[in-house]
């Protein structure tokens, strides 16, 4: 009898990680953007070490890892956690599943972040944004209708580029005055209530989108195509009313900028964690910081102030 032994291979660290995206996307829902960035650090990490083994992870080469990138490559410190956490969130997943003993990263301390006030635009230059929009000079009547309600949607709700151009014409509710935000980041649907002076902007631009007779299930569509709106020309248009208005904007300005806009408006703090989509009510309370107004009502508080 000839007995024959077969030696099982054990699976290469790109394997693994690549079962730990697969992993992630089916039960942790993390969308292709994470998973891009989960691949990016592992390929920075295996990049320096040379290595393609889960046996020869240590803390050792991690730490040296995180150190080259810092004093040789300049990686600054946001830079630094984000790959410490991509990475750790994978090593965590081989403990669990018995292919390390323990997690390399534990026991390696974080770089502090700086503590960075959200920017955001006085309302005296929102205003102003508002009108240099209205009265830009378009290429159609479409166009124009278009510009005006991603503009004041981005100012009146505070929703992110991405939310914004994933929208459906079913996601807006006009007669309820509500918005649908479906699946926003961390894939959390929220809703959000709509002013008066937004219904009917947005009544304006469904009223010349109509026009056209698209068939597009997207709100936001193509001003020309019977297409969604996508992000290049979306930023196209950032672009020229940054250009004709001179205000440096971005949408995650004009996000901050409604957040802060309205806690002097008197909004509560937990309702407006609720329009942004904050997992954590402690990521709204920054705006706090930033809201002057909010903080000049606070102040004269005090008991000596008489």
């Amino acid at each position: 009898m000839v007995l024959l032994t077969i030696r099982l291979m054990s699976p290469t660290l790109s394997d693994l990680h690549q079962q730990f995206c697969h992993y992630s996307t089916v039960f942790k829902g993390n969308t292709p953007k994470t998973i891009a960035w989960l691949k990016h650090a592992i390929r920075c990490y295996q990049g320096h070490t040379q290595i393609d083994s889960i046996d020869q992870v240590s803390r050792q080469n991690v730490q040296d890892w995180l150190q080259t990138g810092s004093l040789v490559k300049n990686w600054n410190q946001r830079s630094i956690r984000g790959k410490m956490t991509a990475l750790s969130l994978f090593f965590k997943w081989c403990v669990q599943n018995e292919f390390l003993e323990s997690n390399p990263l534990d026991g390696i301390d974080r770089p502090k972040l700086p503590l960075q006030l959200p920017k955001s635009l006085s309302q005296e230059k929102v205003i102003r944004l508002l009108e240099c929009t209205r009265t830009f000079r378009y290429q159609n009547s479409l166009e124009r209708a278009r510009a005006i309600a991603v503009m004041n949607l981005l100012v009146h709700t505070g929703i992110r580029k991405k939310e914004l151009l994933n929208l459906q014409l079913d996601d807006i509710n006009l007669q309820n005055s509500s918005l649908l935000v479906r699946a926003g980041k961390g894939q959390k649907d929220r809703i959000i209530p709509l002013t008066e002076k937004l219904v009917l902007i947005l009544n304006a631009y469904l009223h010349e989108r109509n026009k056209s007779a698209f068939l597009c299930q997207s709100f936001f569509t193509s001003s020309r195509l019977d297409a969604p709106l996508n992000e290049s020309a979306f930023n196209r248009l950032v672009a020229k009313l940054r250009e004709k208005s001179g205000i440096n904007f971005s949408a995650h300005k004009l996000r901050h900028t409604f957040a802060t806009l309205m806690l002097e408006g008197g909004c509560n703090i937990y309702s407006l964690s609720r329009m942004l989509g904050h997992s954590d009510i402690k990521t709204t309370t920054i705006y706090l910081s930033v809201s002057m107004k909010h903080l000049k009502e606070e102040i004269v508080k005090h008991p000596l102030n008489f």
